[in-house]
């Protein structure tokens, strides 16, 4: 468990820091494919090129934070292959924020892979999709 939180935190240093685009540049492209790479342990970057998702390997499963877009989900599952890895054995998605870079993928997923997606109650009303798994403190 330790792993996995020191994991999530690495995944905020991460994603800000992965971007080399501006906030016009990342408007004007279409999403292109990134090579997936491990980050350390069992904490691996399965993104795109301009937004960030991560795969987290576990005894139990693989667990996935963040989907990116919606037309760029079949990317990340395609990130998840080339590693070695079978989205099938996703059990859980769970997304930082409601943003469409970062949750709009989740359907898809889901889809593909069963899972269960998590988010805050919050995030959930701002994407409009059908709730799963609501995340709070406590």
């Amino acid at each position: 468990m330790k792993t996995s939180v020191t994991a999530l935190c690495v995944c905020g240093l991460i994603g800000a820091s992965i971007l080399s685009l501006s906030p016009a540049e990342l408007v004007a492209q279409r999403p292109q494919s990134r090579e997936p790479f491990k980050i350390f342990d069992n904490l691996y970057y399965v993104g795109i090129d301009a937004v960030s998702a991560y795969l987290v390997t576990a005894s139990d499963g693989l667990i996935m934070i963040d989907t990116t877009y919606a037309d760029s989900a079949d990317m990340v599952l395609e990130n998840v292959r080339t590693l070695g890895f079978d989205p099938a054995n996703i059990e859980y998605v769970f997304v930082s924020h409601g943003h469409g870079d970062h949750s709009a993928g989740a359907p898809r997923i889901k889809e593909v892979t069963g899972a269960r997606v998590g988010m805050t109650r919050e995030d959930w009303a701002m994407t409009g999709m059908p709730t799963d798994l609501v995340i709070a403190d406590g």
